[in-house]
This record gives structure tokens, sequence and C-alpha cells, in this order.
């Protein structure tokens, strides 16, 4: 590992990539892959990321799955790569215009849990830096579902998948039945909540979709390569449909009001305060499905629920 990096060579079918996964001191290494020229994200905007990109002299475009700051940190934090070309869903890049007003408020959402446990503020301060550097990007494309993109020869079809964050893209390969989908869907198998633009709703849909590609792999941006697709779709399926009747039935159980943080710690058992303030924005994804749906009535996802 060089740089804080684990890199490997990867071929699915015809299509020959390479993943480089960043290491990072509070969650799970990021992924961003290489095909020819051509990376996938950008990795989140530590030191070592940096450090490794800007080395990187080949590379002569970009494309972002979305604008999550641990997938744009190069494309932000360095000249070289903000002055590439680069590839996003529409919505994209208005929002890495905005990406530092929106790291404040993720600051402010963050620390302002209203419990005496939450984030550590070395876990707030390094996912989403207060004195980062801001570049640019100064040649964007914005792309739509169905659009096709070329990469090394391999002609790659953009989908949206939101769930996780709305103006989000998977990249299927329908030659190497291969899909690249950043966090449309986890390892874990479970829905990861963006905070920002994220939807339960949504990600139902994006699953549906995922499932009737017929693809062999899908290469998320965390974890490895997922390859038994139809069981695992099957078992994101059954987790999403699970914790909906559970956050139901809770919320039907307990007073009215109910207190966002009494369904999270019931349905998700928390093991620490950082764990328990991730599972109250989970809870309140999922409660805002069910305010959509008409099952129950939302007054506030920091507080109560009817």
């Amino acid at each position: 590992m060089a740089h804080g990096v684990h890199s490997e060579r990867l071929t699915v079918g015809d299509l020959a990539f390479v993943r480089h996964a960043f290491a990072r001191p509070h969650v799970d290494p990021v992924n961003v892959f290489v095909i020819g020229s051509t990376v996938i994200d950008t990795g989140h905007p530590s030191e070592p990321t940096l450090r490794w990109f800007r080395d990187q002299e080949e590379l002569d475009r970009v494309v972002l799955t979305h604008s999550h700051v641990d997938h744009v940190g190069a494309s932000i934090g360095l000249k070289s790569i903000a002055r590439l070309p680069h590839v996003a869903f529409q919505g994209v890049f208005d929002e890495l215009t905005d990406l530092e007003a929106r790291m404040a408020r993720m600051r402010d959402h963050l620390h302002g849990s209203g419990n005496s446990e939450g984030y550590p503020q070395s876990f707030v301060s390094e996912e989403f830096p207060p004195d980062l550097p801001h570049y640019d990007v100064t040649q964007s494309t914005s792309v739509s579902d169905g659009d096709t993109i070329d990469i090394d020869g391999m002609r790659f079809e953009v989908l949206h998948t939101p769930g996780h964050e709305y103006n989000h893209l998977s990249l299927w390969c329908p030659s190497s039945e291969v899909a690249f989908v950043g966090d449309a869907v986890m390892p874990s198998a479970r829905f990861d909540v963006g905070v920002v633009n994220t939807s339960v709703g949504d990600y139902l849909e994006t699953l549906e979709r995922l499932s009737e590609l017929g693809a062999e792999v899908l290469i998320p941006s965390h974890g490895d390569p997922i390859t038994d697709v139809s069981s695992f779709i099957e078992n994101c399926l059954t987790n999403v449909n699970e914790t909906i009747d559970q956050v139901q039935t809770v919320t039907d159980r307990l007073r009215d009001p109910v207190d966002l943080r009494e369904v999270a710690v019931e349905v998700f058992e928390p093991e620490s305060g950082m764990a328990a303030k991730y599972f109250q924005d989970v809870t309140a994804a999922y409660v805002r499905y069910l305010d959509d749906d008409g099952s129950l009535s939302l007054i506030d996802t920091s507080g109560e629920t009817r």
C-alpha cells in the first residue's frame, strides 16, 4: 500500500480497470476506478488521496457518480484535476459550486444533534474539512438517464440511480455485464442515508432497476465487487422492507408525538453516540418515506412524528 491506497487490477468480461481503495481514519475506504485514462470519482480530499492524484499525469477525464465530498475530493482540491473534463449527472455541478456551504451545513448538522453524544469533532473536521482549497471544475458535461459515454473503447450507459443521493448516476457496460454503482448500493445490503437529497422511495426504485439489468457484477464505491447480484439485490429489498415495517411498528406503539431518537434506538440498537446520530438520520429518511406513503404525519425530522 502506497500513500494510504491499495490498488488492484481487475477484469470483468472484456473490461479491464484498476481499483484504488483509499484508507480513511474513521470510516471504510473509498474506491476510485481508472479505466484507460478516465477516472470514476476522485476520492476524499484528504492529503494521501490528493498526493496520489498529483502523480496521475495520464488521466484526461473524470466521471463523478455524485457530489458527496468523499467522491469529489481531488476534483475540488487539486487544480490539475479540476481543469480536466468532468462528466456528471445533471445538477451535480451546481452542487459542486455550492459545496463549501453544503459542507458547513453538514458540520452544523453533525454538531447539532441535540444529545450529549454524537459525531466526534475529529470525524467532523476530517470528513468535512473547513479549510479545504476549492478549485472550480472548468470543463463540465452534464448527462441524463439513457445517455452513453465511451470509455477506453467501451460503451457505458448512464443510469439515474437516486436514493443515497438524488443526482446519482451509475455506469452500465452491457457488453461486460458490469455496473459501476457508486453509493447507490452498499456491500452491507442496507440503505445508506446521504442526509441531504436522500430517499428510501428512490432507493427502492433503484434496487428494482438494478435487478432488471441482468448484471453479472456490481462495482460499488465502498467495499469489494458484488458478484451474486440477484441474491444481493434480494437481500437489499428484504432489509429495506423489513426496516420500513419496523419503523412503522415502533412509531405506532410509542406515544404521540414520537421522538425520532426513540425510534432509532428501538429499531437499530446503536452501540455508540456516533452510531446513534447516524441511525437517527436513517430513521428520519424512513419516516419521510412513511409520511409520503400516508402511514404517518411528519412534524419535524429533527424530533417528532405523529
